[in-house]
């Protein structure tokens, strides 16, 4: 079974529409066999499995745990970069969580994937103020 084929057994079946009857060969998984088989995935490799279900959308919370272990990972290893390194120990932890959802967010979006802007909410535009500080000369030109 492929990974990529997981996220069909989270979807509800379509109704079948033929006289034909339903594949009943013992070479086909069953959905206790999927599920054993993503137990096990889990307990060996939770970062990548957690973060491939977020990313299909199977799972909210897979999507936070992916975060959350990532975060993890990333201060288990920050302190091998020098720029890291030199943040104060209170810092470092909240540096390294942006740092996670960003890493995650590069991995689960693609090309085509669609997110609306949180500063014009998909308005494609931004009022803004605009003001300038006019300076006026005694003799009317700038030194």
């Amino acid at each position: 079974m492929k990974l990529e084929d997981l996220p069909k057994y989270y979807s509800p079946k379509s109704p079948g529409l033929t006289d034909a009857s339903a594949s009943t060969s013992k070479d086909t998984l069953s959905i206790t066999d999927v599920m054993a088989a993503q137990g096990m995935t889990q307990n060996w490799a939770e970062m990548g499995f957690s973060a491939f279900l977020g990313k299909m959308g199977i799972s909210m919370n897979d999507r936070e745990r992916a975060t959350e272990l990532l975060t993890e990972y990333a201060l288990s290893r920050c302190d091998r970069v020098a720029a890291l390194r030199k943040l104060p120990a209170e810092i470092k932890p909240a540096v390294m969580r942006i740092m996670a959802s960003y890493a995650f967010e590069d991995y689960a979006r693609s090309a085509a994937s669609k997110k609306q802007c949180p500063c014009c909410h998909g308005k494609k535009f931004i009022e803004s103020e605009v003001f300038t500080n006019k300076i006026q000369y005694p003799d009317g030109k700038p030194p």
